[in-house]
């Protein structure tokens, strides 16, 4: 716990991470700062990773996503990426239009080989 509570309290802005030797490619410094000071290196070394947020595409964390559900105003931020990124398949550009202009696809109606509600297309009822 108390490494935790002290990983807080760690000064780290802009200032900071442009002197972090985990971003350059000189090993020398990074091993003469694990030397140094082995915790706070590991602390400087794992804000170099990128953030990532796998809420977005194929591979979405369903479990982060259902916990941000929880609060309102992240859960409207999800919806409407959402619906932005099922909308995206959507949306195609016009041949004769005016470049950046777009239109939504037309999609054919079709009726299900069994009919709506398990009615043939008299509706009648299939047995």
């Amino acid at each position: 716990m108390v490494k935790l509570e002290s990983l807080g309290v760690i000064p780290y802005g802009p200032d900071e991470h442009r002197l972090n030797p985990y971003i350059g490619c000189n090993l020398q410094a990074i091993n003469q700062f694990i030397k140094r000071a082995f915790e706070l290196a590991a602390f400087y070394k794992q804000e170099t990773k990128p953030v990532s947020l796998p809420l977005f595409g194929p591979n979405r964390n369903l479990t982060v996503e259902g916990r941000l559900y929880r609060d309102p105003h992240a859960a409207s931020v999800l919806k409407i990426s959402r619906a932005n990124e099922i909308g995206s398949g959507l949306r195609v550009p016009e041949a004769d239009a005016a470049p950046g202009t777009w239109t939504v696809r037309r999609l054919p109606a079709t009726t299900p080989p069994m009919g709506i509600f398990g009615q043939d297309k008299d509706g009648d009822a299939v047995r």
